[in-house]
């Protein structure tokens, strides 16, 4: 079948100038050497390999980052337990204050060993005193009028200490604030 044959208003525009291209179909391909469907299977290997490697160091490097906070996470566990037994040593101290007993000194220095270890692993006192009230940090229990309007908004009084660790609050420090009245000038 020719040109003219499939579509006769055709002229038969090939001439010894032109080359004609010959398109491949799907299945025809120019023969590759086995050298290079080697080289083509070693890329491939080693592209797969450098993917494995890199996924297994993020995962290395997750479970580390997730190490390292289940370990925080278990030992702020522990100080928030511990906060109690440190709120009835100085309960105790203030009660040996109070009454000039004679263990006043021993249970002192228990105290304090117990502050510096829980200290120096990381547990920060919430300063309170004649700081501003800050919600983040501080529970108001109560609230005292005060004609002093520089006083308006500060902490009076504090109840219970708060404790940070960690950058995280673990427990708010329980206070009274200060709010201002202005009784006169009405």
């Amino acid at each position: 079948m020719t040109q003219q044959e499939i579509d006769p208003t055709l002229e038969n525009t090939i001439d010894e100038h032109e080359i004609p291209v010959i398109i491949e179909g799907p299945g025809e391909k120019e023969p590759v050497s086995e050298a290079e469907q080697r080289d083509e299977k070693e890329s491939e290997y080693l592209l797969h390999l450098q993917r494995l490697q890199a996924e297994f160091d993020n995962y290395r490097k997750r479970t580390e980052k997730e190490k390292g906070q289940q370990y925080l996470f278990g030992k702020s566990q522990l100080m928030q337990q511990l906060l109690p037994v440190i709120d009835d040593f100085e309960r105790l101290l203030e009660h040996h204050e109070q009454n000039g007993s004679d263990n006043s000194h021993a249970t002192q220095l228990i105290y304090q060993k117990l502050v510096k270890i829980l200290s120096d692993e990381g547990l920060e006192l919430v300063d309170t005193e004649g700081q501003a009230f800050n919600p983040e940090l501080h529970e108001a229990l109560s609230v005292e009028e005060v004609d002093d309007p520089e006083k308006d908004h500060l902490i009076v009084q504090e109840w219970q200490r708060g404790y940070v660790f960690n950058e995280r609050l673990l427990r708010p420090s329980r206070v009274k604030v200060a709010k201002y009245v202005n009784k006169g000038n009405a």
